[in-house]
C-alpha cells in the first residue's frame, strides 16, 4: 500500500481527509478547518506516510500509476487523482483497477477536485472560431465518443455513463464516477493559488515528520489569513 505524497498531494490528501470526516476546508471563519477535524486529519495523513513506499513522499499519482502498472512492488493506493489511461488495455503492461475513495463512514465523499480545464486566450485572434472547437470539444458527443477514443478523460457526465466509454476504460468511470460527484471543489477565491503553492510546503514538511500536527495547522491557519487579507487588497 502506498499514497502519492508528493508536498502537494499530500496538501491534497490532507484537504479530502478533512472533508471525508464531514468537515470540508475552508468552510467559513478564518480557520482552514475545525482543529480537531485537523488533528484527525494529519493523524491519518502520518500513518499513511508511515506505511507508504519508499519514495512515496515525492511521488504525484502519475509516478504511483507508473508503478503499479510495470510491477507488483504496490497493490493499492487508497488516495490519488485518477487517470483512466492506466485502466485501458495495452497502455501499460498491467492494468489498474479503480474505486471509490476510502471513507470514514459517509461514504465516497470529499475526494479534491478541480484542477485543468479549456480556456481561450483574451490574445487570440480567431475567438468566434476557438469557442466554436470549444463548444464541439465539450459537447456530449465528442465527449463520450473521439475524447475517449483519443485517451481523453472526459469532463461530460454523459461519457461516464456511457457504455461504450466504460467499455474502452475497463469501468473506470462508472466505478468512480460516485466519487466525483460527492467530491470537495477546490476553492477559487482570489487568493487561493497564493495559499496553495506556500501551503504544499507546510503539509511536506509534517509527512517528514518535520513539524507537529499544532505547528502545521497553525501555519496553515497563518497562510490563509495572509491569503485573505491579500485578497481584500486585490479589490
Amino acid at each position: 500500500m502506498t499514497a502519492a505524497l508528493s508536498p502537494l498531494d499530500s496538501l491534497m490528501c490532507f484537504f479530502t481527509i478533512c472533508a471525508n470526516l464531514g468537515d470540508p476546508p475552508f468552510a467559513g471563519g478564518n480557520k482552514v478547518v475545525a482543529r480537531s477535524t485537523g488533528e484527525q486529519a494529519l493523524e491519518r495523513l502520518r500513518v499513511l506516510a508511515e506505511h507508504s513506499a519508499d519514495g512515496a513522499l515525492s511521488a504525484n499519482p502519475i509516478a504511483i500509476w507508473e508503478r503499479m502498472s510495470s510491477s507488483d512492488e504496490i497493490a493499492y493506493c487508497p488516495l490519488a487523482f485518477g487517470y483512466s489511461n492506466y485502466a485501458r488495455n495495452g497502455y501499460r503492461s498491467k492494468l489498474v483497477s479503480f474505486g471509490s475513495i476510502p471513507s470514514s463512514g459517509r461514504g465516497p465523499v470529499g475526494a479534491t477536485l478541480g484542477g485543468a480545464g479549456l480556456a481561450i486566450s483574451q490574445k487570440c485572434e480567431h475567438r468566434d472560431i476557438a469557442l466554436d472547437y470549444a463548444l464541439w470539444l465539450a459537447g456530449q458527443e465528442c465527449q463520450r465518443t473521439l475524447y475517449v477514443e483519443s485517451g481523453g478523460q472526459p469532463a461530460s457526465k454523459t461519457a461516464w455513463l456511457d457504455a461504450h466509454a466504460n467499455e474502452i476504460a475497463n469501468g473506470y468511470f462508472a466505478a468512480t464516477l460516485p466519487v466525483l460527484e460527492n467530491a470537495w471543489l477546490r476553492p477559487r477565491f482570489a487568493g487561493f493559488g497564493e495559499f496553495q503553492v506556500a501551503a504544499l510546503t507546510t503539509t511536506g514538511e509534517f509527512v517528514k515528520g518535520e513539524k507537529s500536527c499544532r505547528e502545521t495547522l497553525n501555519q496553515l491557519d497563518d497562510l490563509y489569513s495572509k491569503a485573505l487579507a491579500s485578497t481584500e487588497k486585490r479589490f
